[in-house]
């Protein structure tokens, strides 16, 4: 669902209120769709079909998602790092972005 909500722009029913959201999840013949499907890859488009059907025997499980060819050609393009070492990265810019802030603030005064 995140990928649709990120690939679309908004959250699904994002005009719903939250018990009409739930419901909606519910319902058997849920059907979410990417709204602008020509600005995704093949494999993205792919992807998104096996992962957003509504029946858990008939959707891909975690092994299924982890070896689908959309999932593993990331790595060709953006090569896996653990979350710790992205985490640990985001941090060290952070702290580098407000020592440069604190610094002009200083040489302000």
């Amino acid at each position: 669902m995140s990928c649709i909500e990120m690939a679309n722009g908004k959250p699904h029913n994002h005009k719903a209120t939250p018990i009409d959201v739930l419901y909606a999840l519910a319902d058997p013949n849920l059907k979410v769709e990417l709204a602008e499907p020509d600005r995704w890859s093949p494999g993205f488009i792919d992807f998104m079909s096996k992962v957003m059907v509504v029946a858990p025997a008939d959707r891909l499980d975690a092994a299924g998602v982890a070896e689908h060819p959309f999932i593993v050609g990331v790595d060709a393009v953006l090569p896996r790092e653990g979350i710790a070492d992205v985490i640990a990265k985001l941090d060290e810019h952070i702290a580098a972005k407000r020592a440069a802030a604190a610094a002009t603030a200083a040489e302000q005064q």
